[in-house]
C-alpha cells in the first residue's frame, strides 16, 4: 500500500495505524498535529485509524524558541 507522507510517497507492507507509524517513526504524540487527507485529527484517535491505499498524512512538529 502507498501513502504520501510530507509530500513524499512512502510504501507501507502492513495496514498500519496513524500511532503504530509514529512510533516506527519515532515521533512524539505530543509534539505533533497530524493532518489525514486534510482533516485534522484527535490524538485519541490515532490508534483507531488504519491508513488506506493513497491516504495523504501530514505530520506538523512543534518548534519551541523565543
Amino acid at each position: 500500500m502507498e501513502i504520501c507522507l510530507n509530500g513524499e510517497h512512502k510504501n507501507l507492507s502492513d495496514a498500519l495505524t496513524v500511532q503504530e507509524m509514529l512510533t516506527e517513526l519515532q515521533i512524539p504524540a505530543e509534539s505533533l498535529v497530524v493532518e489525514l487527507n486534510g482533516k485534522i485529527l484527535q490524538p485519541a484517535d490515532y490508534p483507531l485509524t488504519v491508513f488506506n491505499h493513497q491516504d495523504r498524512l501530514e505530520l506538523i512538529q512543534f518548534v519551541g524558541g523565543g
